[in-house]
């Protein structure tokens, strides 16, 4: 049996600057929200001399704007990129509000239809021993789908 080693290709840099270049908020309207110099939110997304190019002009992104961007701009990449390099996940945690013994019974079953979804692409996706990107972005639906179930589960039976 071979090892599966599953790879994040997109750099810090490359996650910012898709945050900022294809957020549904312009990128006027973000500088603005930061309280930030358009050019300087622009060179943030380019590489700077700290990336081995001297010449470079970009500068870095400050870390405590990283969340007031996710939350401008509704895009977790920057902060998923990482979570990755660091071995971790993070998901949001679902409201269950007020259910019935029933609701959580429907729930637990959606959750075990979520895990079983996971397990078919996982197994359709190692069965040449290769993970394409487009299997890993499927794997990694199925699988934020499966563990916001499961959370949805644990808070749903909270509420009782």
């Amino acid at each position: 049996m071979s090892d599966i080693y599953i790879t994040q290709t997109k750099t810090l840099k490359e996650a910012l600057y898709d945050t900022i270049h294809h957020s549904r908020i312009p990128p006027k309207a973000i500088a603005e929200q930061l309280d930030m110099a358009l050019s300087y939110l622009y060179r943030a997304a380019t590489e700077d001399p700290d990336m081995g190019n001297e010449s470079a002009t970009g500068v870095r992104f400050p870390a405590k704007q990283i969340v007031p961007l996710v939350r401008i701009t509704g895009d977790y990449q920057v902060m998923d990129l990482m979570e990755f390099q660091l071995g971790r996940v993070a998901i949001p945690i679902p409201e269950s509000g007020s259910l019935t013994i029933e609701d959580i019974r429907a729930q637990a079953m959606r959750a075990t239809i979520e895990y079983g979804e996971l397990i078919k692409k996982l197994e359709e996706s190692i069965a040449d021993g290769v993970v394409t990107d487009k299997e890993q972005q499927q794997i990694e639906k199925e699988g934020m789908d499966a563990v916001k179930a499961i959370m949805l589960l644990i808070s749903a039976n909270k509420s009782l």
